[in-house]
């Protein structure tokens, strides 16, 4: 198997990055680069997992968020058809705006922020331009390849460690996967053949707030050094949906496979760090 990865700099990378990776450039807000990249390499397949995440940011710069998560997003899948090689695009469960979980795929909508809304417009364009798309809603937690870059969760475990308290929103809830879980679902599904627009969660919904004390009591701690919050004391400039927590069951029964829940997931990703594979990961990436 040959692995290439589409990245905007080669030069922000460590130079010792992914040994016997390609790296190809390409630029989600320049489609011709796209087009190069794929006529150039002839992938069978195509993992679209990138795009302007910082909800905030999205708030901030409709134009970008929709350049860089729709038309970028369509582009690669047009780029991809045309040189006859699957597509995977990676959604989210922000989709998901209005009303109480577990969400099926047909509720997505509501009043969603710029980001969720250019992800959504997103979906509609990847399969306008590849009828055999396959389209993953879903939420993660894990680890960060480059240490000096941090997720909610890492933020979680790195601050219960230091001994602070940790806040955590009790009115908002998900049902997240673990970055590793998600990954092997991913590449089952496509070697299936699945397509269309599917859920990709746990099987359960737990808040911020219980989540949080799962790490916590995964790391031996007392459940005191989570404390309850809602989002509203957060002063957020962009309120998260209070309940997109999603059905999965269509995607599991499709796969024959079983949804795992919240802590299972909490409990993959601390023991990736407690094997050694976190470090490894970084190595790998040149980070370490």
């Amino acid at each position: 198997m040959k692995l290439y990865a589409l990245v905007r700099r080669r030069e922000s990378l460590p130079a010792k990055a992914w040994p016997g990776v390609q790296v190809v450039p390409g630029d989600l807000t320049r489609p011709r680069t796209l087009a190069a990249a794929l006529e150039s390499t002839k992938p069978d397949l195509v993992v679209n997992c990138a795009g302007l995440t910082k909800v905030d940011q999205c708030q901030r710069e409709p134009d970008m968020a929709h350049t860089v998560n729709t038309l970028g997003s369509g582009a690669l899948a047009q780029a991809a058809f045309k040189n006859q090689a699957g597509f995977v695009h990676v959604s989210t469960d922000a989709v998901y705006a209005d009303g109480v979980g577990p969400h099926p795929e047909s509720d997505a909508g509501g009043e969603l922020s710029e980001y969720a809304a250019s992800k959504l417009e997103a979906e509609s364009a990847v399969s306008k331009a590849h009828p055999g798309v396959l389209v993953l809603r879903t939420c993660m937690i894990g680890w960060n390849q480059n240490p000096g870059l941090s997720s909610l969760a890492e933020w979680i475990v790195s601050t219960l460690r230091a001994g602070n308290q940790v806040p955590g929103f009790v009115d908002v809830r998900f049902s997240p996967l673990y970055t590793g879980t998600l990954a092997k679902l991913m590449l089952s599904a496509a070697q299936r053949g699945l397509t269309g627009v599917f859920n990709l969660g746990s099987s359960d919904g737990l808040s911020k707030y219980q989540t949080a004390l799962l790490f916590a009591q995964s790391l031996g701690l007392e459940s005191e050094m989570v404390k309850p919050v809602s989002q509203n004391q957060a002063d957020l400039a962009v309120p998260r949906p209070e309940d997109p927590v999603m059905d999965s069951s269509q995607f599991y029964n499709a796969l024959g496979a079983q949804a795992p829940t919240v802590a299972q997931e909490v409990g993959k990703m601390l023991i990736m760090e407690a094997k050694g594979e976190l470090q490894s990961f970084r190595r790998f990436g040149g980070y370490a």
